[in-house]
């Protein structure tokens, strides 16, 4: 998927993995300054998005990941690994759950894999994960002063010292 910030003047397209949104608009000092004096938004919107509902979910996850998921509080924000038997990491996972589902972001590319690895697991258990990266979309706002308002349309946010990761719908005329 391409970010539409692409079409923002100045905006430089990334390569590799971060291949859809701009490794920066011109001047990544300047902008690299500006993230830590004041505030500022990171396109990540290449990154995949799954939403799994269901009653079983923080339990199910719990079973499945390293992080103690169980005791998840409503808008509380984790990340937590699932690991192959032999102890290798298939997949990093930053997660938070609304009261109502289970939102989390992973790496460009592995949305895919992983809902496969969580389709395979389901068995009996009350849980529906789905992959929503087609209907949301993953920016970081950073700096000291992005605690400001959340975007218009945010589902949910996962704030960790790195700033404020904010799933937002995206827009469906892009």
């Amino acid at each position: 998927m391409t970010s539409p910030l692409l079409a923002h003047a100045g905006a430089v397209p990334a390569q590799g993995p971060d291949t859809g949104v701009a490794a920066h608009y011109g001047d990544p000092f300047a902008e690299q300054r500006a993230l830590g004096r004041s505030a500022g938004v990171v396109d990540r919107s290449h990154h995949g998005v799954l939403r799994i509902t269901g009653e079983d979910r923080l339990s199910w996850l719990h079973s499945l990941t390293t992080q103690d998921t169980e005791h998840l509080a409503p808008g509380a924000a984790t990340q937590a690994l699932v690991l192959s038997p032999s102890g290798h990491v298939e997949h990093h996972l930053t997660l938070a759950d609304d009261g109502a589902a289970v939102w989390i972001h992973v790496e460009p590319g592995t949305a895919g894999a992983l809902l496969a690895f969580l389709e395979s697991m389901r068995f009996l258990l009350r849980v529906d994960p789905v992959d929503v990266t087609g209907e949301f979309a993953l920016i970081t706002l950073m700096g000291p002063d992005a605690a400001g308002e959340l975007p218009e349309g945010s589902a949910v946010t996962l704030a960790d010292s790195f700033g404020i990761d904010v799933i937002v719908a995206r827009d469906p005329s892009m």
